[in-house]
């Protein structure tokens, strides 16, 4: 997952990149010490992005902040207006609901887009069409089950556009990477737990082709 050139630099990448980590985070959710806790996630592991879900601009002006200290693209979930105003480095959203050229228009063409397809073969099909930089299977917050793996290992097989998937521990994450998913999206449950951080890396490297 890239970024745009000049002051939005490449992303950094985790020590494997054939399965990189993905941070995501409800705004509304987050405790008031949510950018230093960001900031000590970034100073321990190199996701492909952070994803912010939520309205609260304020609070997500400050996590894009860090963010951009790092170096590491900030997306934002389902809002194209606040990804605007945060001067966020692109969108995650619906596959139903994505126009890609009007995101594009609106946050540049470097933009990074995902569609957010569920379990959906025929949406992430569209999707990807439609000149989506990833997909995303599943739903944050519930978990992994065979349906998932499946659809991970079914877009793995005949598909190059990256997917991300989302675990709730480091079991799940390592079912998801062994399935072929590209990106492995994280509670902050799991990213503000330094020792969380350090076994989700263990358990991503044999992932790496």
């Amino acid at each position: 997952m890239s970024r745009p050139a000049g002051d939005q630099a490449a992303a950094p990448e985790i020590d494997d990149p054939g399965c990189q980590l993905l941070l995501q985070a409800a705004i509304g959710d987050l405790p008031g010490d949510a950018p230093a806790l960001l900031e000590h996630a970034l100073t321990q592991v190199r996701p492909a992005a952070v994803l912010l879900r939520g309205s609260d601009t304020g609070d997500a002006a400050r996590l894009r902040a860090v963010c951009k200290a790092h170096d590491v693209a900030c997306l934002v979930a389902d809002d194209l207006p606040a990804a605007v105003t945060l001067g966020a480095d692109g969108l995650q959203q619906g596959a139903g609901l994505l126009d890609v050229a009007a995101v594009r228009a609106r946050l540049g063409q470097a933009a990074i887009i995902g569609a957010a397809c569920g379990g959906s073969r025929h949406a992430a099909m569209e999707a990807g069409e439609a000149g989506a930089d990833f997909v995303a299977f599943g739903v944050p917050g519930q978990p992994v089950d065979d349906d998932l793996l499946a659809v991970v290992v079914w877009w793995h097989e005949i598909a190059v556009l990256p997917c991300l998937a989302s675990a709730a521990d480091v079991a799940e994450a390592a079912e998801l990477a062994a399935a072929g998913a590209d990106f492995i999206g994280i509670e902050p449950d799991l990213w503000t737990q330094p020792e969380r951080l350090a076994e989700l890396q263990a358990a991503l490297r044999p992932a790496a082709p």
